[in-house]
């Protein structure tokens, strides 16, 4: 309840803000050319939460992204240097499109939890109304399933039948107004066909390409997106020491501020460039970052392993086979991890008078993910509503979840072959940046006393104090620790921390070395 009125604040704060700044009048040159469809259509769609129109939030963009330009050219003005324009210029722009972008993110994402959800979802919703013939129990079973955002609009609906209105007309109402082109058609299309059911039986067998398509068009772009932050990441620092050194700002303590810069454009990087939009059904993309890669993956197994044993399953009650009997000949069949809990299952089934139902709740409450337990309460109601068609209603919901197997293995192959590639760049990286600052002095004399004697330059360098350089060095030690870490983190390497002491020892033996050869040299 607590984080619900938090966003709520958020969100009244957002709304207060763009309302008061929108009073400045903004040219219709200016908002032609900011204005988009997409805007357009996230604006209506989030009205009853916001109460925004475009202009509303194009004149607030437009007045931050001026405050940070003008508030950028004093600091400018008053420090002597351009580094502080650049800085605000970057944060002008990154503040401009957060106002402008976030009811279009936010009706983006509400379209993909939508598609994350929908092959449980409709399948639910079909198989109910298939079953009872009642929309109803359609709409109040959906409002029973736990689905993120989906759930909550049913619940909604059921709260409005009880106050008097009709479930044919709530259902038509959702389709027109939530965002997923492909789910409003088939809903549409159900009611067009006054829920005939040979229209329930070909949508059951069909899948939604709307949401392979959307997984799909990141995976294709996540390569070259990959290779673009490796970049920035692995020149910028080189672009920032040599930019520091030629103007001999080594020393000056203003050069600290890179470092929020530096993790600020990153971390914009990733959520603009490599947060995936839609994490599919059966992806542990939005899994706690807290949890190990070993439970990650345990996780992972477990979830393939139950749909094996769904598959054997439902393969034996689409022989007409009892509940009872199908399960017994899927566990004698099956040869996998969850062998035990399954054994444990029959068990509590068989010898202990536990209901089946009874027993499958308990076999649900000991998986590990969630994933697993929304498909097991799934399969459930199913059994519970009918047992007979269940046999085919599990192998039609498994071969989507299959599908989306497929998908998220070419994902994954993609960060996997990033690994080594990222690895090799931050060492080289530390290689470069140890290189640089192991001749900082030479630079820095280099441009200072141009034109003094040679051996003079010579005593000067072998007098060098390298405390000097500290706000440099340790401007440059932050932003390898930051780089290391969130390429390691981007691409799913098992230890980030190993990463980072490796660059880091790079960065200094380098450092170390390059020093010796120069002063013995000299």
């Amino acid at each position: 309840m607590s984080n619900y009125i938090i966003e709520n604040e958020k969100n009244h704060l957002y709304s207060r803000i763009c309302k008061s700044i929108s009073k400045i009048n903004l040219s219709k040159f200016i908002y032609s050319r900011i204005n988009s469809e997409k805007l357009e259509i996230a604006a209506k769609h989030l009205f009853n939460k916001y109460f925004l129109s475009p202009q509303e939030i194009i004149s607030t963009s437009i007045f931050f992204f001026f405050l940070s330009i003008i508030f950028s050219i004093i600091l400018t003005i008053f420090f002597k240097t351009f580094l502080f324009l650049i800085v605000g210029i970057v944060i002008g722009y990154i503040s401009h499109n957060m106002i402008l972008n976030k009811l279009i993110i936010e009706y983006e994402n509400e379209k993909l939890l939508i598609l994350q959800y929908v092959d449980l979802t409709f399948q639910e919703f079909l198989i109910i109304l298939a079953t009872t013939k009642s929309i109803f129990d359609s709409i109040y079973f959906i409002s029973q399933g736990n689905y993120p955002l989906i759930s909550k609009k049913f619940q909604e609906m059921i709260w409005k039948i009880n106050q008097g209105s009709e479930p044919e007309e709530l259902l038509y109402n959702f389709a027109l107004n939530q965002p997923s082109n492909s789910l409003r058609e088939r809903i549409l299309n159900i009611i067009a066909s006054n829920y005939s059911q040979d229209t329930i039986i070909e949508e059951l067998e069909s899948h939604i390409v709307e949401k392979e398509n959307e997984y799909q068009k990141f995976t294709k772009q996540l390569d070259s997106k990959l290779i673009l932050v490796i970049g920035i990441c692995s020149f910028l620092p080189l672009l920032f020491t040599i930019t520091i050194l030629l103007n001999g700002w080594e020393n000056n303590i203003w050069i600290f501020i890179l470092i929020p810069f530096f993790w600020i454009l990153l971390r914009y990087l990733k959520r603009s460039l490599l947060k995936s939009k839609f994490i599919i059904f059966g992806s542990f993309e939005t899994v706690n970052y807290k949890i190990s890669n070993r439970n990650l993956d345990k996780m992972k197994l477990e979830f393939e392993e139950l749909i094996e044993f769904l598959s054997f399953f439902g393969n034996f009650l689409k022989r007409k086979f009892s509940i009872e009997r199908s399960f017994i000949n899927a566990v004698l069949k099956y040869n996998g991890i969850l062998k035990s809990k399954l054994i444990n299952f029959l068990k509590l089934n068989l010898f202990n008078n536990m209901s089946f139902i009874t027993a499958w709740e308990k076999f649900t409450q000991s998986l590990l993910n969630e994933p697993s337990i929304q498909i097991l309460n799934l399969i459930k109601r199913m059994l519970i509503k009918d047992s007979i068609k269940a046999g085919d209603q599990i192998i039609s919901l498994l071969t989507q979840l299959k599908k989306n197997q497929n998908l998220i293995k070419k994902r994954e192959l993609v960060y996997k072959t990033q690994q080594f590639k990222i690895q090799l760049i931050s060492l080289i990286s530390g290689f470069i940046l140890g290189l640089l600052i192991s001749l900082a002095p030479v630079f820095s004399l280099a441009f200072s006393f141009s034109n003094i004697d040679l051996k003079f330059q010579n005593l000067l360098l072998k007098s060098v104090n390298y405390l000097n350089f500290l706000p440099l060095i340790l401007t440059l030690v932050a932003i390898l620790i930051i780089s290391s870490y969130n390429l390691a983190k981007i691409i799913k390497i098992a230890n980030p921390i190993k990463n980072i002491i490796l660059t880091l020892m790079i960065f200094g033996c380098t450092w170390y070395i390059c020093y010796l050869y120069l002063f013995n040299m000299l």
